[in-house]
Parts: C-alpha cells; structure tokens; sequence
C-alpha cells in the first residue's frame, strides 16, 4: 500500500496510487507495519481513535508520545497519527486540525469541556468556538 503525502490528513484510506496519481505525486510512503491508532488531545485530556482493529497498548506510553507531541508542536489540541506493532508504538504524524476525531462524541466533549469557561482564558476564545475550530 502506498499513501500521497499529500492525502496525510486521509488516515482512514490506504489504497495503492493511480499511476496519474503517482506521476502527480512522485514523494510518497508506504504503508507502515502495525495498527493505526490516532491519538488525539486539548489540553491535559486525551483519548485513543482505532480507524481498524484495536490492539492491546500501553496508554501511559501512548500519553507520553501525546505530551511530547504538544510541546514538540507547540500545540494544547491535535491529534498523533501512530502505528502499534506488538509492544511499540511508532509516531508518523501530528496534525493540529483535529480532522480524523472532528465527528467522534469523544472528542466533541473533550473540546466543549476544554473550551468550557473556566478554560476561556487560556485558550482566548468564545464557548461557541468549537465549530470554528474543526476546519
């Protein structure tokens, strides 16, 4: 499987390129051994999407890779594209667009409690900035 770098943000499709596809696109990755899991956070809350099939992991490990990920980026919100495979866990992405968890519950509550007011000063925002915040 084969995956345009510039589909990174579509991590719920692997599919092989079209050869347009591939003449477009020349840089491309192949697809990672393991099980996507998409880690994704605001603020100190944190949870675990499973696009596939969910694997047993260590989420201590999985919060420290999310913790790293937020002051690597500089980020209180985003999310962590990583792949687990047996007992590790291999970080590939980070994104602050929050795109593969926009429709999840979870993360629909996460972030109305993140923007709730007792955060409003931090974040410099309004209660019904949510929605402008999932682009």
């Amino acid at each position: 499987m084969q995956k345009s770098v510039w589909s990174l943000f579509d991590w719920k499709v692997e599919r092989h390129l079209s050869p347009d596809e591939a003449k477009r696109h020349q840089f491309f990755v192949e697809a990672p051994n393991g099980v996507p899991l998409i880690a994704y956070f605001a603020g100190d809350a944190f949870e675990v999407l499973w696009p596939r099939e969910r694997v047993d992991v260590d989420l201590r490990q999985v919060k420290e890779v999310v913790d790293a990920a937020g002051r690597v980026f500089c980020a209180e919100a985003g999310e962590v594209l990583l792949y687990a495979e047996e007992r590790s866990l291999r970080f590939y992405a980070f994104s602050p667009h929050l795109l593969s968890v926009a429709e999840e519950p979870e993360f629909q509550a996460m972030l109305s409690n993140w923007l709730a007011p007792a955060h409003l000063d931090a974040v410099r925002s309004l209660v019904d900035a949510a929605p402008r915040i999932i682009h």
